[in-house]
């Protein structure tokens, strides 16, 4: 039997609203469950041929900084390139530059959920033998041990946050393998956490 509008109390009224906006956080889940397995299929072949669209890392940390300053100030959170780093140099990587550009963001909006007020997150790149690796570092309170092992996996959230759906970290790891890179966590010495990929360089250069 249907209930008009009026027949439902107010506590009625509530818990099928309640109902409606879990319905439409279901449907944003699977949506967004289908979009990464997406991107999985898809960056199996997205991979640069051509020196114009080889991706360059200092070009796209320079991008990700200047996409999401303004976030950071909102949240009183500093956003900076590593000063050692030599981003004058050319840091081509093996890739695809809109699914690099996403992945550091990814890694650096991670950074942000778990940086306390008046702290700095800072994005930095080295050298290594056959390839280049991208740091982001941060000032907060670390990855747990027993979620560390797991965090480049499906559906596994932070320590802190709520309301994330765990696979930020997921699309990550498997983009960067897809190029042939590596990619990991690695805990701050004193405070902090350290995400990081590395990835090789190109033959076209």
């Amino acid at each position: 039997i249907l209930l008009g509008e009026e027949q439902l109390s107010a506590k009625g009224r509530r818990l099928v609203d309640l109902g409606i906006e879990e319905a439409a956080k279901q449907e944003g889940l699977i949506q967004h469950v289908l979009h990464t397995f997406a991107a999985d299929v898809e960056s199996q072949t997205e991979i640069a041929t051509t020196l114009s669209e080889i991706p360059d890392v200092a070009t796209t940390a320079q991008a990700v900084v200047t996409s999401l300053t303004p976030v950071f100030t909102v949240s009183q959170v500093g956003l900076q390139l590593d000063p050692q780093a030599e981003w004058t140099r050319e840091w081509r990587v093996v890739g695809e530059k809109s699914r690099l550009e996403r992945v550091l963001m990814n890694l650096v909006e991670n950074a942000l959920r778990h940086s306390p007020r008046a702290s700095t997150v800072t994005i930095g790149v080295q050298e290594e033998p056959g390839g280049v690796l991208t740091t982001v570092d941060d000032e907060g309170p670390g990855v747990p041990e027993e979620i560390a092992e797991h965090l480049f996996q499906k559906f596994v959230q932070g320590n802190f946050k709520p309301g994330k759906l765990g696979l930020g970290l997921y699309f990550c790891r498997i983009t960067i393998e897809r190029w042939g890179g590596t990619i990991g966590y690695s805990p701050r010495a004193g405070r902090g956490a350290r995400f990081w990929f590395r990835l090789p360089r190109p033959l076209i250069m």
